[in-house]
């Protein structure tokens, strides 16, 4: 049984029991209904799809997105999101490299990735940040309100 199978039966129990005992406090009564279904139908599932990273990397994300919007200045923030394309790319390079110890030519091709990555991204990126409508990008051919 998927999660949200087991969700649905679970609404549809908590349904039932909410119309049978009217009067029955509510985290009781979910707790009840847990309880049961739990022992018909096992544990409920977890979460399909990739895990959530930790809280903290989750915070520092937040704050640079926050931090990337409240920025005016364009070449700011196009400095800023290649830098992060380019830490992205060098990253694995160095995951790769660091278990042995690193030699010169393993900092030089960590360094190759992200000077390629940062040059190449900071190079290329003409998008504008807010696209005029949804779903669509905007390029160098044009900012897409009618210029």
């Amino acid at each position: 049984m998927d999660r949200p199978h087991w969700d649905q039966l679970w609404r549809l129990h908590f349904s039932k029991a909410r119309k049978a005992y009217p009067t029955m406090d509510l985290a009781e009564l979910q707790e009840r209904v847990r309880d049961a279904m739990t022992e018909s139908f096992g544990p409920r599932p977890p979460k399909a799809g990739p895990k959530k990273p930790p809280l903290k990397i989750r915070l520092a994300l937040w704050a640079l997105k926050r931090k990337v919007e409240s920025m005016d200045n364009g070449i700011v923030k196009k400095t800023v999101m290649a830098i992060v394309y380019a830490v992205g790319a060098a990253w694995p390079t160095y995951q790769l490299a660091a278990p042995g110890g690193l030699t010169s030519e393993e900092i030089g091709l960590i360094v190759g990735a992200f000077v390629t990555a940062f040059w190449g991204t900071f190079k290329s990126n003409t998008t504008i940040w807010k696209a005029s409508r949804p779903g669509e990008s905007v390029s160098k051919f044009g900012t897409g309100d009618g210029e």
